[in-house]
């Protein structure tokens, strides 16, 4: 037969647990859908940057079939990707910088999409603006594992917090019905 307090301490804790675990999944997704949408608007702003950054170049080197080699120079971590393309109409004519980790971006349309190149997922966003295709990328591996660190970090606190809470239900209970026991 179980004893009141373990039966107190099993209904609340296991209501606690309950409650406390839904909240946490709740804000870990609203936390993911945040951090997905952050990740996107830095794609664009960079795309914006490179743009702002290749219409000081001299017009010279903007015209297609030039040889000379760009000043710009686009470095990225790994995991980022950046391609720089003079257009003609529709139509991307010539790549003229590359991040050296870049998947080949230039087969993804406008705005934003998830494509998989080379067996990996990427994030991309394309900007076409004043005849220049500017398409930058971050693998999608890289931003689960972002997530991955971020429940990490959130989750052992909220698991410590939570048996923590269930040992010290354990013993106030106790506590509190020592004069129920003194009476048995």
């Amino acid at each position: 037969m179980m004893s009141l307090r373990l039966r107190l301490v099993a209904i609340i804790g296991v209501s606690l647990s309950v409650l406390w675990t839904a909240v946490a999944v709740w804000m870990f997704m609203d936390v993911r859908q945040q951090l997905h949408s952050a990740l996107d608007e830095r794609l664009a702003a960079s795309s914006r940057m490179v743009a702002g950054l290749v219409s000081r170049l001299p017009p010279e080197q903007m015209q297609v079939g030039t040889k000379t080699p760009l000043p710009l120079q686009v470095a990225a971590r790994d995991g980022l990707a950046c391609e720089v393309s003079l257009m003609h109409g529709e139509v991307a004519l010539q790549t003229i910088a590359r991040t050296a980790t870049s998947p080949g971006l230039d087969k993804a349309g406008p705005g934003f999409a998830t494509r998989v190149f080379g067996g990996q997922s990427w994030r991309i966003y394309v900007l076409v603006e004043n005849g220049l295709r500017i398409a930058t990328a971050d693998r999608i591996d890289a931003r689960e594992a972002l997530l991955r660190e971020i429940a990490l970090t959130a989750g052992l606190p909220f698991a410590v917090a939570l048996s923590g809470s269930l040992l010290l239900l354990w013993f106030g209970a106790g506590r509190g019905l020592l004069p129920i026991e003194r009476i048995r």
